[in-house]
């Protein structure tokens, strides 16, 4: 397929040749670092247009991959070139355009400066075309940067002669296919180019793409000419047939002022940062110095929610500082404009639009920084010092929402801020929304559940406008390598992972669990913080996942929780170590005096018990750990008495998985001969558990209050794995007496209503009565409701206290159900309330 560039070389008459030298180093050193970005090229051919007086400019893609008819094509109607024009367009390195220099129609401030511009399209095209229409005529040039050599010094070798041709025909001219072609891709053609629409104009057209050219974004183009180029009235830029509009954003600013207006706080530092004899004043509205004669001007704001928040990475940012020279971007892509990380928690919500024609001169060739010098100092100053005052302001901000937050009533004011948890989730939510194509998969969320694409926008709207929220903390088996907590931000839900071992240790004790509860919000909102300080998000995974194992770690150094205990012993049963270390702990939590031993020719541990009146009572502990049931060689039921007798000990509490010769329940089983292991464990008198029979009794000591007493009369009476598993059902049977102080706790609450019992003291029968009716518990008698109601009062600390059968009251039921929490294991209202946790007020 015949090119544009190949087709209109036929075009009209040769009028001479322009004697181009550069060298391929050069062309390299343009497209590989000065113009690396695909943009740059396409943004330089727009500041052309500009500085050619144009009021319009088109950009349009044929096809935008590699195949051979893939072009790009950028229009504009201003001034157009003859033959002389196209002379000083490839003048490389020089431009006739000087410092103050002022377009002649619009009287523009010319932005380009060096004369390299064009160069910048070899970054994604070996082609580049001009056809152009001046007074003087119809002209057009092509060049292919491929024709340039390096000579052996690396400096340019033979000049290439880039022919010029003249056409006159304006037939010849609207015969051509290919200029057709090019014409619909910026929305134009052949005829409205030769009528009298315009009065002159400019085609170029890029050619032979490179693989760069493919990274070209549409979004992101329009976001960096809409933010870069002084787009007015009278210049108007088209993508694929669009328009860019630059309008201002929705930003909603919670602060706002002009840059001059920080002069009475910071004036004095910025003067004293300025070389000797420079000063900055203010005069028009303007910072002004002897670096500055044209003045600094610009604005400041700081947004409700992030500017982050929602900017996809292929478009653009709204954050940080925005440094505009002769109103065209020079900082694009460096938010920070050179300055060190500033405060996140701020400056995610600021923006500053700085205006500097003084440092036109200071710009850098490929227009994307400014070069280091005295006024390239003083502006960062500057930045730094707006950035000051608006972090102040920032504080000012949050601490007068904090006192009107003061001035309401307590159930009604909030004492977790909105900007401390929801507002950065919605932040962070946002972001990642827009950053996260592409994200590998360990770099995702630690803590937060995964969002359904399709309901986020509507989440995070959400977090932002509703203020007042509260959370609700649930509790449910994820998995013991799962993750502590897990967060849904759409029902504002923090699930607790009962598996792990932290949640496992405290999750038994009311009020432990109110401590556990802040520590996995805290723990999420860590993720949410450093995310939001642009922390990497699998740096944020390292560290989260060494501090979970440290969690885990010390959850396990220190066991006071029954259900760790249990799960501990659960878990160890194939680890002969864990096992050992378990079964003494367990010992310990029953009551006993227990010490871990091991070694050769000694028990795994020793448990002691002073009976008092009749004297110190002592047993071996013993364990034997399997992946399957142990073998009876693998008991050594003759080295356990050994142990037992060395050891001066009236019994032994061996504890394994399970046994051989275990049977299943029969209708006949009492005529079952008895097992190798049931003949043995009565001959030498070792109690035989299994893991899953200590288990039970560990989970139900404080609830089913048993003791040291009740487990050793096991111990010493009960031998074969059969009699002690049914002797544990025997403990069990009893009422739970958590659930029985509960029931007592309800059964005065009623009596507490208004209207009952108005003038009758409440006695031990009332509550049987109120619990005979309510509850469903097996054994309700005045005699144990007495014995509880005594443990009560006690727990109460003065609270309530007995007078015979009688209750006597000294405060409200509430706050005597917070003092009792730890006997009958309820969630308690705090007595400051709040309305973080829902229910809680």
């Amino acid at each position: 397929m015949t090119t544009f560039s190949e087709a209109i070389q036929t075009l009209g008459n040769t009028q001479g040749s322009l004697p181009v030298r550069i060298s391929n180093q050069l062309i390299r050193l343009l497209s590989e670092q000065m113009y690396s970005s695909p943009i740059k090229a396409i943004e330089e051919l727009v500041v052309n247009a500009y500085d050619a007086d144009a009021n319009e400019c088109r950009i349009g893609f044929i096809h935008q991959d590699l195949r051979e008819d893939s072009a790009i094509v950028i229009f504009d109607n201003g001034s157009g070139m003859d033959y002389t024009g196209l002379e000083h367009l490839w003048f490389v390195g020089e431009s006739p355009k000087t410092f103050n220099s002022r377009t002649p129609k619009h009287n523009r401030r010319v932005i380009g400066k060096f004369g390299i511009g064009k160069l910048a399209t070899c970054a994604i095209a070996n082609k580049i075309t001009y056809l152009t229409s001046h007074e003087n005529g119809l002209f057009l040039v092509s060049c292919d940067f491929r024709d340039f050599e390096s000579s052996t010094s690396g400096g340019a070798s033979e000049a290439v002669a880039l022919e010029v041709r003249q056409v006159s025909d304006l037939e010849e001219l609207r015969s051509s296919d290919e200029l057709d072609r090019v014409c619909k891709a910026i929305r134009t053609s052949t005829d409205e180019l030769t009528s009298d629409s315009y009065e002159s104009w400019t085609i170029c057209v890029l050619e032979s793409l490179k693989k760069q050219s493919e990274n070209l974004k549409r979004k992101r183009l329009m976001w960096v000419i809409k933010t870069a180029m002084p787009l007015k009235m009278n210049f108007e830029v088209f993508v694929d047939g669009e328009r860019i509009e630059r309008t201002k954003e929705d930003f909603h600013p919670i602060v706002e002022f002009p840059i001059v207006d920080i002069a009475a706080e910071r004036l004095d530092i910025m003067n004293k940062n300025l070389p000797e004899g420079h000063t900055w004043r203010v005069a028009d509205n303007h910072f002004v110095s002897d670096l500055f004669p044209n003045g600094v001007t610009g604005e400041v704001l700081l947004t409700k929610k992030s500017l982050k928040a929602g900017k996809s990475v292929d478009i653009g940012r709204s954050h940080g500082f925005f440094v505009f020279v002769r109103e065209r971007l020079v900082n694009q892509d460096d938010e920070l404009f050179g300055l060190h990380a500033l405060s996140h928690a701020t400056f995610n919500y600021f923006r500053a639009d700085v205006f500097v024609d003084d440092l036109h001169s200071d710009i850098t060739a490929s227009r994307e920084g400014i070069e280091h010098g005295e006024r390239r100092k003083a502006i960062s100053d500057l930045l730094l010092a707006l950035f000051n005052v608006a972090r102040q302001r920032h504080k000012e901000y949050e601490n007068n929402l904090e006192i009107e937050e003061k001035r309401k009533k307590e159930h009604e004011r909030s004492f977790v801020s909105h900007r401390l948890v929801a507002q950065p989730i919605a932040d962070t939510i946002a972001v990642a929304t827009s950053e996260e194509a592409g994200t590998d998969a360990d770099e995702g969320w630690f803590f937060l559940k995964d969002i359904d694409p399709s309901s986020r926008n509507q989440i995070v709207e959400h977090l932002y406008t509703r203020e007042k929220r509260s959370y609700k903390f649930t509790y449910g088996q994820l998995g013991p390598s799962e993750r502590m907590v897990k967060f849904d931000p759409e029902r504002e839900t923090f699930m607790l992972n009962e598996d792990h071992e932290v949640v496992m240790a405290h999750s038994d004790d009311s009020r432990a669990r109110n401590l556990l509860e802040d520590i996995v919000a805290s723990e999420v909102m860590l993720e949410v913080y450093l995310r939001e300080a642009g922390i990497n998000p699998f740096v944020i995974g390292e560290v989260l996942e060494r501090r979970d194992f440290l969690l885990r770690s010390l959850a396990q150094a220190g066991v006071y929780s029954l259900d760790s205990l249990a799960q501990l012993l659960t878990d160890a049963r194939d680890d002969e170590h864990d096992l050992e270390i378990a079964v003494v702990a367990a010992a310990r939590a029953l009551g006993f005096n227990a010490k871990h031993i091991s070694g050769s020719g000694q028990p795994d541990g020793l448990a002691r018990f002073n009976d008092y009146g009749k004297g110190e009572v002592k047993i071996t502990l013993e364990a034997k750990s399997s992946k399957r049931t142990p073998s009876l060689g693998s008991f050594d039921f003759a080295g356990l008495l050994e142990h037992k007798q060395q050891s001066e000990a009236v019994g032994c509490l061996l504890v394994a998985p399970s046994y051989p010769g275990e049977l299943k329940e029969s209708k006949n089983s009492d005529k079952i001969p008895d097992t190798a292991v049931e003949c043995r464990a009565r001959e030498n008198k070792i109690s035989c558990w299994t893991i899953e029979d200590l288990v039970k009794v560990i989970r139900a000591t404080e609830s089913h209050q048993i003791t040291a007493v009740q487990v050793l009369d096991i111990v010493l009476n009960r031998f074969t794995p059969k009699e002690v598993k049914e002797a544990v059902e025997e403990l069990l049977q009893t009422d739970d007496m958590k659930t029985y102080y509960q029931e007592i706790l309800n059964a005065l609450r009623r009596l507490s209503a208004p209207g009952v019992l108005k003038q009758s003291p409440r006695t031990v029968h009332h509550i049987s009565t109120a619990m005979t009716l309510e509850s469903e518990l097996t054994e309700v008698t005045d005699k144990k409701v007495r014995n509880a109601l005594v443990n009560l009062s006690n727990a109460s600390k003065g609270m309530v206290r007995m007078s015979g059968n009688r209750i006597i009251f000294s405060g409200d039921i509430e706050e005597f159900a917070r003092r009792v929490a730890s006997l009958t294991g309820e969630d308690v209202t705090p007595r400051k309330l709040g309305n973080f946790r829902k229910n809680e007020s």
